[in-house]
């Protein structure tokens, strides 16, 4: 056998062995993702849902406070004061728990996005070689 023909062979080897392992990389990239953004995906609903029971809460509290509003221009103190002190306990609530789901969905939105920006990558350094 002449060292050419075992030059081509190794080459070729190589070039296999090359092959699959991008082959194989790709596959791995691909399952990662698919496991980043499922995690991300769990606790981004959890925000999400908290995000629309604080929505929730302020929409009562709207409605608290437009009879609250009815309660004031018709009895005078008692019924309308206890009603505004309701209407705003919700409103505060509402606020705060809309505010903090979505602060809390935007970050695991931007990490989803940088995980998948950084398979993009990979993939494409795969891609050049």
């Amino acid at each position: 056998m002449k060292i050419e023909d075992v030059t081509k062979a190794n080459v070729f080897k190589l070039c296999y062995a090359y092959l699959k392992g991008a082959k194989q990389l790709a596959s791995l990239e691909k399952q990662y993702v698919k496991e980043e953004v499922s995690a991300h995906v769990k606790t981004l609903s959890i925000w999400l849902v908290l995000a629309v029971a604080g929505l929730i809460c302020m929409a009562l509290g709207g409605l608290i406070l437009l009879v609250a509003v009815i309660l004031f221009l018709n009895v005078w103190f008692t019924p309308w004061a206890s009603a505004l002190i309701v209407t705003i306990a919700l409103l505060s609530i509402g606020a705060i728990l809309a505010i903090i789901g979505l602060t809390k969905a935007k970050k695991d939105i931007d990490q989803t996005k940088a995980t998948i920006e950084q398979v993009g990558k990979d993939i494409r350094w795969v891609r050049q070689r």
